[in-house]
């Protein structure tokens, strides 16, 4: 767990037993009060230190009584004014040593701009210390534009069972306020009621149990907080997860009180409880929130129904949605117009319009439109749900007991039809065509286009291309790769998330799927393809497609290990000491392929190898990408590995690959441009051209400094 994950957990426990201690302060004086009535009238008599000496909580005198009944307009259940309480530095007086039948110092002139047409009720603590240097720091970021309104606890039907810090807070206009702690420069307006449950047994705070998968007749039970992560998604996914261990379980029991922390704001809201508010968090006028957290500046708008939600830092439901039993990650979105039940939305990725239920949603995954999305399992997202998609056949007639899993970066196209049970989960980066029907099946073969068959003979079946968005599409290759490197906004998860597409468990399905069809005598039952066609020229443009991408993977770490290799020889004019000795591994590998489809299991989570250091991490990758060159290019009866010639050969064919890579980059997008310029008016006057693209200018520019690069190399190496 990362530093900011452990101080979310320990700034929710701060906060629950600070507001336990002075309930039980109160609850102590209470029970004393009764005990001997005639302490009642002596307010000194209960003072009692809170926080080590630095404060202490007193009821109220008589003066103070007089101030709030005659001339703040107040009033108190049958004016009873004895569970009323300040809440006072300990610098304020040396009151706490002063003898029982002393007068004690009238904080009445403080009151009287700071509570007003207020009716009390139960026990009100009305907190008049100043912030702490930590909770200073963190009012300083907190959204200011509601510093024009004068602080303090004003014109509320009615107050109860609440801990108030009035000098800073604004309580304004609430019908009912209960069991509700308000903190420094926190805004709690214009709501109805606001409330706690008052069940003690209630450990909902912080943590989430929610069922996601078949949605009837089973289920993959997950169990959540506000410090997880989707590496700890995923391990419930495939293991079962002890539950009881230190990161899930909170460490100490929740405390029924609504919290609104340093700079957080409740406003026109009809109805609010069990709600606990980090800084700067904000429900604003919303229909109803139940039963949420909300982590720094996440945030609750514009009519929505919320009830059971954990939202991370800047976690955002908006526009009329209505969402339970939801888990949002950092720069999570929904809305407008969402309906969510029992889901994970990974960090960085937005649903709108439609509905998903009973899913887990990775990062940077996008569902912008009117769409169904139900029993998915996509635990590393970075792929689209289109407009009209219906993922989401769960339902046997039976039990709607079925469920999906998808691999990274599926594209799930306009108006496609997705029967479960269906797993896509060794597709990563395929494309389902628009208006593609899926019947029940398991694809395994990356990168490619699954579309409707346009055969009459086989139109109750699709068509497979393997490898076709490598091969004609890697436009959204490279796009993607720039996208999910500079949008990235969820800093609290960049650990782990930061992953490349091309990487050793992405190239080991490529080269897979690439033996499988190199195997294949016949194109009926191809493992791999599920129930989808594939045609002799599909087969082999998915091979060519599979060859170019592991080899050029492959060729791109030989590239960067040999800048390595040469800036250890910076000052040097020659390289003529280099004899390949550095490139050290045995010829013997250890890959091996049959034509069967790969077994029925998650395939490797890109985590599973970025736990370790970076420098690890690189020569492990590296020792992988030898072992590929190796596979892919080996050595002739005049060469030996490693030596100038074989790597001389290598470079030029890098050369090769990555000059064609670019001119498929460029060929995507001017193939848009003049299909759109034929078709639409004005069309060339309005959208941005192939060759001013930033795409395209960042590939041309890729291949620039990659082509200097290797001049350089060989040139050093022919001397």
């Amino acid at each position: 767990m990362s530093c900011t994950f452990k101080i979310a957990k320990s700034t929710r426990e701060e906060i629950l037993q600070r507001i336990r201690n002075i309930v039980d302060l109160v609850e102590l004086d209470r029970e004393g009060n009764q005990a001997n009535e005639s302490s009642a009238s002596s307010p000194s008599s209960s003072s009692v230190p809170v926080e080590s000496g630095t404060s202490f909580l007193r009821r109220l005198s008589d003066e103070e009584v007089k101030t709030l009944k005659d001339f703040s307009g107040c009033s108190c259940t049958n004016d009873d004014w004895s569970t009323i309480y300040l809440l006072l530095p300990a610098s304020t007086t040396n009151e706490a040593t002063t003898p029982q039948n002393e007068p004690v110092y009238d904080f009445g002139h403080v009151l009287r701009p700071l509570v007003s047409n207020t009716h009390f009720d139960g026990f009100v603590v009305l907190d008049l210390t100043t912030p702490s240097k930590a909770d200073s720091e963190t009012i300083s970021n907190a959204n200011n534009e509601w510093s024009r309104i004068p602080p303090g606890l004003h014109s509320n039907a009615c107050v109860s069972d609440s801990i108030i810090r009035i000098k800073s807070s604004r309580v304004y206009r609430n019908s009912l306020v209960s069991r509700t702690f308000v903190g420094s420069d926190a805004v709690l307006m214009n709501c109805g009621r606001i409330f706690s449950t008052n069940n003690e047994n209630d450990d909902s705070c912080g943590k989430l149990n929610i069922t996601v998968g078949a949605e009837s007749g089973g289920g993959r039970s997950l169990l959540l907080t506000t410090e997880s992560t989707m590496i700890g998604v995923c391990k419930q996914l495939t293991t079962k997860c002890d539950t009881s261990n230190d990161d899930i379980q909170p460490s100490i029991s929740n405390f029924p009180f609504n919290v609104l922390s340093n700079g957080s704001v409740v406003c026109d809201t009809p109805k609010v409880h069990d709600v606990f508010l980090y800084p700067s968090s904000f429900i604003e006028a919303a229909c109803s929130v139940h039963s949420a957290t909300l982590l720094d500046r996440a945030k609750i708008s514009s009519g929505s129904i919320v009830s059971n939600v954990i939202m991370q830092w800047d976690a955002c439901i908006s526009g009329n949605s209505t969402v339970s039993n939801t888990f949002l990650m950092e720069h999570a979105h929904l809305g407008p117009s969402s309906i969510v039940e029992s889901i994970v939305l990974g960090p960085d990725s937005h649903a709108s319009a439609g509905e998903i239920h009973a899913s887990v949603i990775g990062p940077n995954t996008n569902a912008h439109h009117q769409s169904l999305v139900i029993g998915m399992l996509w635990p590393l997202g970075r792929g689209n749900v289109a407009y009209g998609a219906n993922v989401g056949s769960n339902h046997t007639g039976r039990l709607p007991d079925q469920e999906c899993s998808a691999g990274e970066g599926i594209f799930w196209g306009l108006g496609c039809v997705a029967k479960f049970p269906l797993d896509l989960s060794s597709a990563s980066y395929s494309m389902v065509a628009a208006g593609t029907k899926l019947s029940p099946q398991r694809i395994t073969m990356p990168f490619s286009l699954i579309v409707e068959s346009s055969s009459e003979q086989k139109s109750n079946s699709n068509d497979i291309v393997p490898g076709w968005v490598l091969q004609h599409s890697p436009y959204t290759l490279a796009r993607n790769e720039k996208k999910f490197a500079t949008r990235r906004k969820a800093k609290n998860h960049a650990f782990y998330s930061g992953w490349k597409i091309l990487r050793p468990s992405t190239i080991e399905g490529c080269k897979r799927a690439r033996e499988i069809l190199r195997q294949s005598v016949s194109l009926r039952d191809v493992p791999g393809i599920g129930q989808c066609q594939l045609t002799e020229r599909g087969r082999t443009g998915g091979i060519k497609a599979y060859d170019n991408c592991i080899q050029l993977y492959a060729l791109r770490g030989l590239l960067a290990w040999l800048e390595g290799e040469f800036a250890k020889h910076s000052g040097d004019n020659d390289v003529a000491s280099y004899d390949g000795s550095a490139f050290s591994i045995s010829e013997q590998t250890d890959a091996s392929f049959s034509n069967k489809d790969p077994a029925v299991e998650w395939p490797s989570f890109p985590w599973e190898s970025n736990g370790e250091n970076s420098s690890v991490q690189q020569q492990h990758e590296w020792k992988y990408q030898q072992r590929l060159l190796l596979e892919e290019f080996p050595v002739t009866n005049s060469e030996s590995i490693g030596d100038l010639s074989w790597i001389q050969r290598l470079l030029d064919h890098l050369l090769f690959l990555e000059k064609d890579f670019c001119q498929r980059i460029a060929k995507c997008k001017q193939r848009d441009d003049t299909r759109g310029a034929a078709v639409v008016p004005g069309y060339s006057d309005s959208h941005v051209m192939a060759e001013n693209d930033p795409v395209v200018v960042d590939a041309k520019e890729q291949l620039k400094a990659t082509e200097t690069k290797i001049n350089m190399i060989i040139a050093k190496i022919r001397k």
